[in-house]
């Protein structure tokens, strides 16, 4: 939401609309209300006051309202950038609202009257198009595939370059010819696809190789966990469910936990296990948390505050590693499930051997040179040190030796102790 008045051509903005935007950033909101009301009433075609009391019809939580004032700017002020910016807000807040009561159809009109007005305003189109793809997943799981495909569309034509995005619009047109598939046959029935899902560590190029797998076999790219941080590693079982027929590779930080375990079994999906060095791991992290800062290894002279970020960055992070390791270690030597460990130092040393263990797994002929080429790219992700080991503290390599040491029948030498 924008602060500001428009300046609409030829006029200049009135004292009393200056008094009124610096009272509503003051949270002062009547002695607003009365300014902006006197600056309308002087002049009825004032979009300047109008947009004023449409933002203050936000603070105090009446959408409805706002919608009439910014609608009624946009009419005295058209294409301003400020105007435009909330009334695009507003409604991409109501359409969500609406998706969330479950009043779909109202969702989908006040997201499409948003994306009418936002050829005059470019830089709405990435956040307009995370809450088209919210709406068009909503739509799919509610059965109403057409219409979840008319907002994936939509949100393809605002950001041409996202990945994600057209993977979901894939993803529902697999949906819908399956679905048609299924009418003209009668079946009741369809047998499973084939499911990959790569997981592994953060910082170890995951994107890059689920990207290599999908498009080497030419199968969808599916999104199996909630769209929500806390769900993160966890598998969703509406969302298997739903692409439960058609062949995919996904990416997901996935957690061997008995309730994924058990839903890997049900849905036949084959994990690829990416895993590298913890201390490169923790490195990465740091790197991209702390990016002015540049690695060496640790000298008798070296700055605390390096220590510090990683210290930090282990407070956060290497409890997690070790667990998601761990448990992935026991799951597959139990044989749990049938999957395939990686390690991003082997595949930048040796990409050609690992795309062999890859295809050999994925059990279908596919260019190994797409996967060579991604697994390549790992070696951009190497450290600075020569042994990232030497950029940690012995307090440090301690901590983390006891975190393993919870662990006694999981042998952690893979990932570097």
């Amino acid at each position: 939401m924008t602060v500001d008045a428009p300046s609409t051509p030829g006029r200049e903005q009135s004292a009393l609309v200056q008094r009124a935007l610096l009272l509503l950033r003051r949270g002062k909101l009547s002695e607003a209300q009365q300014a902006l009301e006197s600056a309308l009433a002087d002049d009825p075609a004032n979009a300047e006051a109008m947009n004023g009391l449409g933002i203050l019809s936000v603070l105090r939580g009446d959408r409805e309202r706002a919608l009439y004032w910014f609608h009624q700017a946009v009419r005295i002020a058209p294409g301003n950038p400020e105007v435009l910016n909330n009334l695009i807000d507003v409604l991409l807040e109501r359409s969500l609202a609406a998706m969330k009561d479950g009043r779909l159809d109202e969702a989908v009109a006040l997201g499409f009257e948003a994306f009418g007005l936002v050829e005059a305003l470019p830089a709405a189109k990435p956040r307009m198009s995370v809450v088209f793809v919210t709406i068009s997943d909503t739509l799919h799981r509610a059965g109403r595939v057409d219409d979840a495909i008319r907002m994936a569309e939509a949100a393809a034509q605002l950001t041409p370059g996202r990945p994600s995005v057209h993977s979901h619009l894939h993803l529902l047109l697999a949906a819908r010819k399956q679905e048609c598939g299924d009418r003209a046959r009668g079946a009741a029935e369809r047998p499973l696809g084939r499911h990959f899902l790569v997981t592994g560590f953060p910082q170890s190029g995951l994107e890059a190789l689920a990207e290599a797998v999908r498009s080497s076999l030419g199968y969808v790219g599916a999104q199996l966990a909630e769209p929500s941080y806390h769900t993160e590693d966890a598998l969703s079982e509406s969302r298997l469910r739903a692409v439960a027929a058609v062949d995919t590779v996904s990416r997901l930080h996935c957690a061997a936990t008995e309730e994924n375990i058990s839903l890997m079994r049900r849905f036949a999906i084959r994990p690829m296990i990416l895993v590298r060095n913890v201390y490169d791991t923790l490195l990465s992290w740091r790197r991209s948390a702390f990016p002015d800062i540049h690695f060496l290894p640790l000298r008798s002279t070296h700055d605390a505050a390096i220590i510090q970020q990683i210290d930090i960055i282990m407070a956060e992070r290497a409890a997690w590693l070790v667990h998601f390791y761990a448990q992935w270690r026991r799951a597959t030597e139990r044989k749990a499930v049938d999957a395939l460990w990686i390690t991003a130092e082997a595949a930048a040393a040796n990409p050609e051997e690992t795309a062999v263990r890859i295809i050999r797994f994925l059990g279908r002929p596919c260019p190994e040179e797409t996967i060579v080429a991604a697994l390549s790219k790992l070696a951009a992700t190497a450290p600075e040190a020569p042994e990232s080991g030497d950029s940690f503290t012995d307090r440090q390599k301690a901590a983390i030796r006891r975190l393993a040491d919870q662990y006694p029948d999981v042998d952690f030498s893979t990932i570097g102790f």
